[in-house]
């Protein structure tokens, strides 16, 4: 018959299980989700600053061609002598320092473009001055030679600014580009820290399903084990009790765990369930103990005895009654 022993030695999970329970997969989990927020808040950074690259490039652009559409008209003016040419040049006049300090403020944080902003603004002073110049010499009634002066000195102040502006918007070229690989080496980590999170995290449920599925066979096995126990017992409690021989059986303990019908009567017991009800005190009241003269036992003694004859199961006693109770050879 099985026992609570065969119960606690049933298979526990595997090693596999074991290892991908608890904090040893939550663990990693953690990192790895923890690694991909950080990694994804660095991305939205890395981002935001590639959006600033292309917006100072486009600011940087506007403010060349602020100045070019000025240059242009005033140019067409002195050629042609068309009154319509001076819009570019009146418009330019007026938006040349918005578009120039709109450059200024989106590139604060890089004192080498603040520098050449500090040079380009004294250079697009001169120039606009000189513009101014040479447009009122030409409405005075200069012409050809006496233009030339104005001509020169502003070409030279030109070629300057634009190798100023070159200059920044080389600059910001290799920012950009800087920022766009470091935007997209920060894309590929923060994906391949999801995907392993998503994958520990299937990892952990998967491992959760194999610890449920494992717990419910150990729980079915063990009321198996129970089943096959009752069975066992009440098929036991069957055949002894139908024993017209007064049987009882003791745990290791020596608490009384099972008594028939006739050893309930011979002892003195109404019922079985009478016998194992009762405690050792009440059971021993219904002996009556004598040495092998027929002198009573006194009671430390009587139940020293009585307690030997119960642990030794080579000996075979027979119970009858009398009027005092039982009798014991």
């Amino acid at each position: 018959m099985q026992s609570g022993d065969d119960i606690a030695h049933i298979p526990s999970k595997g090693v596999l299980a074991r290892w991908l329970s608890g904090p040893v997969l939550l663990l990693p989990l953690a990192v790895l989700l923890g690694g991909a927020i950080y990694s994804l808040s660095h991305l939205s950074n890395a981002t935001a600053w590639l959006e600033h690259s292309d917006e100072v490039r486009v600011a940087i652009e506007r403010l060349r061609s602020t100045i070019l559409a000025g240059e242009t008209g005033l140019r067409g003016y002195l050629v042609a002598g068309e009154p319509l040419f001076l819009e570019p040049y009146r418009s330019a006049r007026g938006r040349w320092a918005t578009d120039f300090e709109h450059v200024r403020a989106l590139t604060t944080d890089d004192v080498v473009q603040q520098q050449r902003l500090r040079r380009l603004d004294d250079l697009l002073r001169q120039r606009f001055q000189i513009l101014g110049e040479t447009l009122a010499a030409f409405q005075s009634g200069a012409r050809g030679g006496r233009l030339t002066d104005f001509m020169l000195q502003g070409q030279a102040l030109m070629d300057e600014i634009r190798s100023t502006i070159d200059e920044m918007e080389w600059k910001e070229a290799h920012l950009d580009i800087a920022r766009q690989g470091t935007a997209i080496r920060r894309w590929q980590l923060t994906m391949v820290l999801f995907v392993g999170g998503a994958f520990a995290s299937l990892l952990l449920l998967s491992s959760f399903q194999l610890q449920r599925r494992s717990a419910e066979a150990r729980r079915q096995q063990a009321e198996s084990v129970t089943r096959a126990i009752d069975v066992e017992r009440h098929l036991m409690q069957a055949i002894l009790g139908g024993i017209e021989d007064g049987i009882t059986l003791q745990d290791r303990s020596g608490r009384l765990i099972f008594a028939n019908a006739s050893a309930a009567r011979t002892i003195g017991f109404a019922s079985p369930e009478a016998l194992l009800a009762a405690s050792p005190a009440e059971i021993m009241g219904q002996f009556r103990l004598f040495d092998e003269s027929g002198v009573p036992y006194k009671n430390y003694y009587g139940m020293l005895a009585f307690r030997r004859l119960l642990d030794t199961p080579e000996r075979v006693t027979i119970a009858t009654p009398s009027p005092a109770g039982v009798s014991i050879r």
